[in-house]
């Protein structure tokens, strides 16, 4: 097989339309940054772009020498101004023009250019490929009719196996993402099977797993926070509470938690401490919404809407423990982190879940919520229980996301090496 190198493409188009709706980065967003910063730093040649209507902006020069946290706050400071008050009807034409302009006002020079991608180009899509209506799918699909080299970093494909978890809406892009003949690699070992179980033939095809990270971005490991970094916190310093992150939708089975939460409370008092859910409000979640909504100061949990990283670092460090009910991922960020922070879990059985907690968690059935009942007494009110949690999880050994990226880095390499990744 005759050598051929590819250019490396890194489409983070949905990281830069989500940036213009949301102030605090989210799970598949950091993962993408993180994996594109570490790409950046390894790769010589590495075109990091967004590819929001005509013109393709070169991203790169938000990532260097910054964390995901801070280039994607540079990254909504860019876009956000110019796109959030923008109706999706606008022309095309337009719209390339404001570009140019935002170009020309940027701090630091922002190469915006049209390109197309051929035999020469290894695209790599590590994301939201069903965002603005599949804008990132389209480009897998029109890239690889053109010889060049797809792959996509699939995160999960609960839309197809958990529709009842999801509006429906994404579902056939996933459909279409499996007929596709582009590659895969699979953030876990759950999520690689219901790939290969759900391609079709002459369709997607899986290059097997990488793992995603424990690390929580700019924070060592073993952090402890000193002061509450916001004055939201302030209420929470010196005080005994347990932590729940994540979405609050309805695969993260919050309202069957809050329910736990107050028979707990009613039953044993203050020796289980009241949990803290931290998060953005995602959908199909009214119930527990209105539970937390209308919670008061001396409810058995409280809510934190959408919490920047540092205030995330504070709540993993200072908790007893974290709660993590979810039905369904295909990771499980919270888990990795609480880990991260030398906090332990009660985690759901489910999924990929056991991969990321492993033999560190404690876990029950998030069918049965009272099966959560024994492992948060346990952490709640067995300090002996609680402080050998602790000592394992400090003697594990944890994956950072610079060994995440530089395992996607080897295998991108590896393929843009070749002339072919199909043959």
């Amino acid at each position: 097989m005759s050598k051929k190198t590819r250019k490396i493409c890194i489409d983070l188009t949905d990281v830069a339309w989500y940036a213009c709706r949301n102030e605090t980065i989210g799970g598949i967003q950091r993962v993408q940054l993180e994996v594109a910063r570490a790409l950046i730093q390894e790769l010589p040649d590495v075109y990091v772009f967004s590819d929001l209507y005509l013109r393709r902006v070169d991203m790169s020069v938000f990532l260097r020498g910054r964390n995901a946290a801070e280039g994607y706050t540079a990254i909504r400071e860019f876009f956000a101004p110019n796109f959030s008050t923008w109706a999706w009807k606008e022309s095309r034409r337009r719209i390339a023009r404001e570009l140019e302009l935002i170009a020309g006002r940027a701090a630091a020079p922002v190469g915006i250019h049209r390109a197309t991608f051929g035999h020469e180009d290894l695209i790599f899509v590590g994301g939201s490929f069903w965002a603005l209506r599949g804008r990132s799918l389209d480009l897998m699909e029109r890239s690889s009719r053109r010889s060049a080299a797809v792959i996509a970093l699939v995160h999960d494909l609960i839309p197809l196996v958990y529709p009842e978890f999801t509006n429906g809406r994404a579902r056939p892009y996933f459909e279409r993402l499996l007929s596709a003949p582009i590659c895969a690699i699979a953030n876990s070992e759950h999520t690689d099977l219901e790939l290969r179980r759900h391609s079709k033939e002459g369709g997607i095809r899986s290059l097997g797993v990488i793992p995603l990270a424990h690390e929580f971005p700019g924070f060592a490991r073993g952090y402890f926070a000193g002061d509450p970094p916001t004055a939201r916190l302030k209420a929470l310093a010196g005080c005994r509470f347990a932590l729940c992150v994540g979405t609050i939708e309805i695969r993260k089975n919050h309202y069957a938690l809050l329910r736990l939460w107050e028979k707990l409370r009613a039953q044993f008092g203050d020796l289980v401490p009241k949990l803290i859910v931290a998060g953005r409000e995602g959908w199909m979640a009214k119930e527990a919404l209105k539970l937390l909504q209308s919670a008061t100061p001396d409810a058995p949990y409280g809510m934190l809407q959408a919490p920047c990283d540092s205030e995330l670092a504070w709540l993993y460090s200072r908790c007893n423990f974290t709660v993590f009910p979810s039905f369904a991922e295909g990771w499980g960020l919270p888990v990795g982190e609480s880990l991260w922070f030398g906090t332990p879990c009660v985690a759901s059985a489910r999924t990929s879940i056991p991969e990321v907690g492993r033999d560190l968690c404690l876990y029950g059935d998030p069918e049965n919520i009272d099966s959560f009942a024994e492992p948060i007494l346990r952490l709640s009110c067995d300090h002996t229980a609680l402080s050998q949690s602790r000592a394992r999880i400090r003697a594990a050994r944890l994956r950072t996301w610079m060994q995440t990226a530089r395992s996607i880095a080897s295998r991108l390499v590896d393929i843009a090496g070749y002339a072919s990744v199909y043959t």
